[in-house]
């Protein structure tokens, strides 16, 4: 499952900050999740730890590792 299926399809409880980064997310993906935490962040209007706080609930230990797995997912589609 890509990570924007997850997120589309998450069952989790988000709060409203979560839940504005995860339709930024959505809105332009892969690219909103391909610039910094802090820019992430910006353009959902929350907070940087914010941003983590959500990545963590999601299973990844921190935007980095969230991000690694979007950049395989990406490189995979491209060299398919």
């Amino acid at each position: 499952m890509s990570i924007r299926e997850e997120l589309a399809n998450a069952t989790l409880a988000f709060t409203s900050a979560e839940e504005k980064i995860v339709q930024v997310l959505l809105a332009d993906y892969p690219m909103s999740g391909l610039g910094t935490a802090t820019r992430l962040a910006r353009r959902a209007g929350v907070s940087d730890p914010s941003v983590t706080r959500l990545m963590t609930k999601l299973g990844y230990v921190g935007f980095a590792d969230f991000q690694a797995r979007l950049l395989t997912e990406v490189e995979s589609r491209l060299h398919s």
